[in-house]
């Protein structure tokens, strides 16, 4: 299994290094395959395959336009079909538009090119790393989080709003139960099955409330309707991130069949999920 892993990962290298010289201009295209530096992500999620791709400091642009680090997104098999990856890629490139998302430098069907953003998601507080279930639990992080979801749902985007699957028709509150249920899930852990489960920590009813009062603080229906009625509007999104729950584990557990085959992502999911 470990040598699989290992052929995969070094073929992902090499599949990196050749986007980012057919891709980049300036240095990326002149200088030698061996001196892109390839370097693997880890504990940045499980759908995706995350790269980071270097030039030497003596090879760095003079150009503003050109960076000198990118970051190159492979997909799993779950994503790797057009259709899903195509409408993933262009919703990023409307965001990106938007800056808020990084910039993206090149598509392929497999995969794509972004800026590398050093740090992720809350930029001032997350000092160059990734979020882990602790961030997700802080109260810091969670008012920044519940703030930065309504405003991605109350975007203007020039995209279809018509549901065409059953999580689709509740958006708003599959993704705030998944955040919810990623509060019980720690993946800081490389032996198996890599990842600790600890339902105890599901969010309290107390810790619940406080978040959805945060994120709907963003709405102006919400804003501007009465005592009572912010209180119905408050019971009826948590009743339905309750209901959205089960859906969330439902969802990983399809993602696990499809991904029965991958050796990377070949969690014990039956047990975790």
């Amino acid at each position: 299994m470990q040598s699989l892993v290992e052929s995969m990962e070094q073929s992902h290298k090499e599949k990196a290094n050749e986007w980012c010289r057919q891709y980049l201009k300036g240095p990326w295209s002149t200088i030698g395959r061996d001196k892109i530096h390839v370097e693997l992500l880890r504990g940045y999620g499980l759908s995706n395959y995350l790269y980071k791709c270097t030039i030497p400091s003596d090879e760095t642009p003079k150009a503003s336009s050109i960076p000198s680090n990118v970051l190159v997104r492979i997909y799993a098999d779950v994503l790797a079909n057009p259709g899903g990856s195509f409408l993933e890629t262009a919703i990023c490139a409307l965001l990106a538009e938007k800056n808020e998302a990084p910039k993206i430098y090149g598509i392929c069907q497999e995969g794509r090119l972004e800026e590398f953003v050093q740090d992720l998601i809350v930029m001032e507080l997350c000092q160059s790393r990734t979020l882990n279930v602790d961030d997700l639990r802080s109260k810091t992080f969670g008012v920044e989080i519940a703030r930065k979801l309504a405003e991605y749902h109350c975007m203007d985007m020039p995209l279809r709003k018509e549901p065409i699957f059953l999580l689709e028709t509740c958006e708003k509150g599959y993704d705030l139960a998944n955040y919810f249920c990623e509060w019980t899930f720690d993946y800081r852990y490389e032996e198996f099955p890599c990842f600790k489960y600890s339902p105890d920590n599901y969010p309290t009813k107390e810790q619940r409330q406080k978040f959805i009062r945060t994120y709907l603080s963003c709405y102006k229906e919400y804003k501007s309707a009465s005592v009572e009625g912010k209180k119905k509007i408050e019971f009826d999104l948590l009743t339905e991130i309750e209901r959205l729950s089960i859906f969330c584990h439902f969802f990983w557990a399809i993602w696990r069949l499809f991904n029965r085959g991958n050796p990377v992502t070949n969690l014990d999911f039956w047990t975790m999920h």
